[in-house]
């Protein structure tokens, strides 16, 4: 409801009220005098005081708190999306690392080795040739492929929570 500024009979100051407080006595802000508001239509006759400007800033608080949530939402969604789905697929890939189709001597090999002595055959291999070969199998290649999709997923998943954050703090940029 529109406020109206009516002026204080003793020093003139102007004071908002609603049209529901007509009949109603009120206190002068400025100079604490006691007075009774005129009646509904004659209140209504005094000019509407100038609210545009608060109400504005609150509009513009409102627009921003709102635009805020809705930017962290989209953005934790889509994000949130892409790394599910990252995730997913560098699983995949890490799960499907299977030594039954690798070369069988170099299948034997690795799985009967300890640690110490899978370095010690690295330094020893003549043809370098072998274990590039080895290095490009699509079981090897895939789970190295999916470590790495892996950690993209990880900056994703960080990017998601930056939106979580947007939505959480979004209700601060309101005015009290």
């Amino acid at each position: 409801m529109a406020k109206h500024r009516f002026p204080c009979p003793k020093c003139n100051h102007e004071v908002s009220v609603n049209l529901t407080q007509s009949g109603q006595e009120m206190t002068c802000p400025k100079c604490s005098h006691h007075f009774e508001l005129p009646k509904f239509q004659e209140l209504k006759e005094y000019p509407v005081a100038d609210s545009s400007v608060s109400n504005s800033a609150a509009q513009q608080d409102q627009r921003l708190s709102r635009s805020i949530f809705a930017s962290g939402m989209l953005i934790l969604l889509l994000f949130g999306v892409a790394a599910v789905g990252l995730q997913f697929y560098a699983n995949h890939l890490i799960a499907s690392w299977d030594l039954s189709d690798l070369d069988s001597d170099i299948a034997s090999t690795a799985e009967s080795l300890v640690p110490a002595e899978i370095v010690k055959s690295w330094y020893q291999l003549e043809d370098k040739a072998e274990l590039q070969e080895w290095q490009e199998h699509p079981a090897v290649r895939n789970r190295t492929q999916g470590q790495y999709i892996q950690k993209f997923a990880y900056g994703i998943w960080a990017l998601a929570g930056v939106g979580l954050l947007l939505t959480i703090i979004s209700p601060l940029f309101k005015k009290k």
